[in-house]
């Protein structure tokens, strides 16, 4: 066979396989399990755009619960891998990006401060943190790190209040709210994005 038909049995080689791999992306992008989970959708909730059933949702589903962890690795500010059980006390845990301390409220009863205490060089990246996600046992559970807007629906303390200075954030969480428990479980993994 002669050189330019090598070159161009080569060039057709790599064009198909470009189109194989796109043509193989694009039904990744569009397979949608029962839940409607596809990964387009698992990315968009990245992304904040997710409420406490949709992470049920993914709770529920292995294959998009390991997506979905792929995908906060990548869009995280910072993250918080598993404690080893004896270095971690279950009021304070010490990572590198940041370090969370749990104090309960000395003037109001079953109220408990937690505090995000962001390190010095996590300081010099981007502070806009919006949300926090545990992830415990295969399930995700979230908080949101800016102050609600408080309705006439909302005006309970069921939800958290936060408040941010000094690379710190702060959170008010109610003794018993399962956010709580997967902050001071070890074996909880932390996102901030």
């Amino acid at each position: 066979m002669i050189k330019e038909n090598k070159a161009i049995l080569s060039d057709a080689g790599v064009l198909f396989d470009k189109i194989t791999d796109a043509r193989l992306m694009h039904d990744q992008l569009e397979a949608t399990t029962s839940d409607g989970l596809n990964l387009y959708r698992l990315w968009q909730i990245a992304n904040g755009l997710a409420d406490d059933d949709t992470l049920h949702q993914i709770s529920q589903n292995f294959t998009a619960r390991r997506q979905f962890k792929a995908i906060l690795a990548q869009k995280a500010q910072a993250f918080q891998p598993r404690q080893a059980a004896a270095s971690s006390d279950s009021n304070h845990r010490h990572g590198t990006d940041f370090d969370v301390q749990i104090m309960p409220s000395a003037s109001q009863d079953g109220l408990v401060y937690v505090q995000l205490i962001f390190h010095q060089d996590q300081a010099q990246q981007d502070t806009s943190a919006k949300m926090l996600i545990s992830h415990c046992n295969g399930v995700f559970r979230q908080k949101p790190l800016t102050t609600p807007q408080t309705t006439p629906q909302t005006t309970s303390l069921t939800s958290s209040l936060t408040s941010s200075q000094d690379q710190r954030i702060q959170i008010l969480l109610h003794h018993d709210d399962p956010m709580l428990t997967d902050l001071r479980n070890p074996e909880t993994e932390l996102y901030i994005k």
